[in-house]
């Protein structure tokens, strides 16, 4: 998850760049352009583990309730460098109401927030983050695929299927369980109960 702060400057600056929403770059372009952003604006970044996600989702997290809890301290993170509290647009991925729900027993939660469907389309910050957050998945995929000696593929598919049943046999559960959420459909379709 990532944070950003875009000044009117700021704005400019990434309307130069022409970004937009990260769905709609190559990670080619995702490569070339995320360090140049990241260098340039203030901005968190959260990163969680797959093991630790999978640990989350055992405790009875579901996946909303983690991405607010991520949200929530990504956007306190970057509001602390800039030392004053401001709007802050979130791409929703849950309801509103629900959203705060989970963060009710959070000592810290940011409130100033408007919540968009295709958040990316309304601020161009928005984009900017969703690209940062893309480059910083994608180098951790680099990193776990030089760890597991294997270029892992992204996404879903019967590729991506077979991939996870490779690497379990190889790796086993532990092997699994630091590249994969154990609870998605690639996995559990496959019978790995984890």
């Amino acid at each position: 998850v990532c944070s950003v702060y875009a000044s009117e400057s700021d704005v400019e600056y990434l309307e130069s760049l022409n970004v937009r929403d990260s769905k709609n770059m190559s990670n080619q372009d995702i490569i070339k352009i995320a360090p140049v952003i990241a260098k340039k604006l203030i901005h968190s970044l959260v990163i969680l583990p797959p093991e630790k996600y999978n640990e989350k989702i055992k405790e009875g997290l579901n996946l909303n309730k983690i991405k607010a809890f991520l949200h929530n301290y990504a956007i306190i993170k970057t509001s602390a460098k800039i030392d004053r509290q401001l709007p802050v647009i979130v791409d929703q991925f849950c309801l509103p109401s629900h959203y705060y729900n989970y963060l009710k027993d959070e000592k810290i939660v940011y409130r100033d927030i408007k919540f968009h469907t295709k958040a990316e389309t309304v601020h161009i910050s928005v984009a900017a983050a969703s690209i940062i957050a893309r480059y910083a998945f994608l180098v951790k995929m680099h990193e776990l695929s030089k760890k597991f000696e294997i270029k892992l593929k992204l996404g879903a598919g019967k590729e991506v299927d077979e991939q996870i049943l490779e690497i379990y046999q190889k790796h086993g559960e532990h092997g699994l369980n630091a590249i994969a959420k154990t609870n998605f459909k690639n996995v559990t379709n496959l019978g790995l109960i984890i």
